[in-house]
């Protein structure tokens, strides 16, 4: 009975150490690509009353401290871009990996986005943020690795588990990548 309870014990301690397992590397891996989605949120993002969807990146240029690119996104049924800056680097007591992107739109203040989470294989990443005091997280996903005919596909990778630990469960899934976004 003991050698059950301690495998799981072991089987649990390992779960927690994977979905917390990004490095700086993988920020820049994710970000320095393609163009990148913000495949699901733990909240919507409004402007003007109507929520954003389709919000991707994509850099357009990087150095290990600042970020450079082009923000494209959906409000109602239009189109929108902007080009936002920010920092880039690693927590100094936890040395986790974050981006500080400036002038994202529907944030009033602008918040670190903090990789909890990457999978190298699925290229996606699980970010938590903190925005008037309470937790959130994002799914990010490189565009090569959503699957076009099947878009919500992605729901079954490693990510999504890391999500859903990582935000504890209790944080709502808000898809907002749809195939209307290509």
């Amino acid at each position: 009975m003991c050698n059950v309870t301690l495998l799981i014990v072991i089987v649990l301690c390992i779960g927690k150490i994977g979905a917390q397992n990004a490095s700086f590397q993988d920020l820049l891996y994710l970000i320095n690509t393609t163009r990148t989605y913000v495949y699901a949120s733990s909240y919507l993002t409004y402007i003007s009353g109507d929520a954003l969807t389709c919000i991707s990146y994509l850099m357009r240029y990087l150095t290990p401290t600042f970020l450079r690119g082009e923000l494209c996104y959906n409000v109602g049924d239009r189109g929108s871009s902007r080009e936002i800056f920010g920092e880039l680097g690693n927590k100094s007591n936890t040395n986790e990996p974050f981006m500080k992107p400036y002038f994202w739109p529907g944030v009033s203040t602008t918040a670190p986005k903090y990789l909890k989470y990457y999978d190298n294989e699925s290229h996606c990443g699980v970010f938590e943020i903190t925005m008037d005091g309470k937790r959130h997280c994002e799914l990010h996903v490189r565009n090569d690795s959503i699957n076009k005919k099947d878009p919500f596909n992605i729901l079954n990778t490693s990510c999504l588990t890391s999500y859903n630990e990582i935000c504890e469960e209790r944080k709502p899934l808000v898809i907002l990548y749809s195939d209307i976004c290509d």
